[in-house]
């Protein structure tokens, strides 16, 4: 069995991102200042699980309840100003009530919208979550639709 050394874990900062999903586009915002668009969610709390910190990150951010599916997608950001490593986890999500107004939270966001797959490519989406929007459309032009 290996020793435990004290001092020597993982330190680094874990996030958690939304890949929120509707009628074939996908949701992202954009903080107040920021010139590039985001994915809807933020840093987890001491405590909290990914997928509870989410959900709390989504309610304060937009306003909504929603479902938190399965990770979609995992990297590792070296630009915090912190200087240590950020740990993002994206998750597949859905409104729990997709017809429900956003509420956005005016100290944190200054706007949304939805990035479709003819125009993710222009909208301005930050470079590290670029790899993301192209494998979640890559994926949507395989998805078999039932024959009428």
């Amino acid at each position: 069995m290996a020793k435990e050394i004290p001092g020597t874990h993982v330190v680094g900062d874990f996030g958690q991102k939304a890949l929120i999903v509707k009628d074939g586009k996908v949701l992202m915002c954009k903080g107040i200042g920021d010139t590039d668009w985001d994915f809807p969610g933020g840093r987890l709390h001491v405590g909290e699980g990914l997928k509870e910190g989410l959900m709390r990150e989504l309610k304060e951010e937009l306003g909504v309840d929603t479902e938190i599916g399965e990770p979609f997608y995992t990297t590792v950001w070296y630009g915090a100003k912190s200087g240590m490593p950020r740990i993002f986890a994206v998750y597949l999500v859905t409104l729990a009530d997709p017809s429900a107004a956003f509420t956005i939270a005016q100290d944190e966001l200054e706007a949304i919208t939805w990035v479709g797959k003819d125009d993710f490519e222009t909208v301005g989406a930050a470079p590290d979550w670029m790899p993301v929007l192209y494998k979640f459309f890559a994926a949507q032009s395989f998805v078999r639709k039932p024959r009428p």
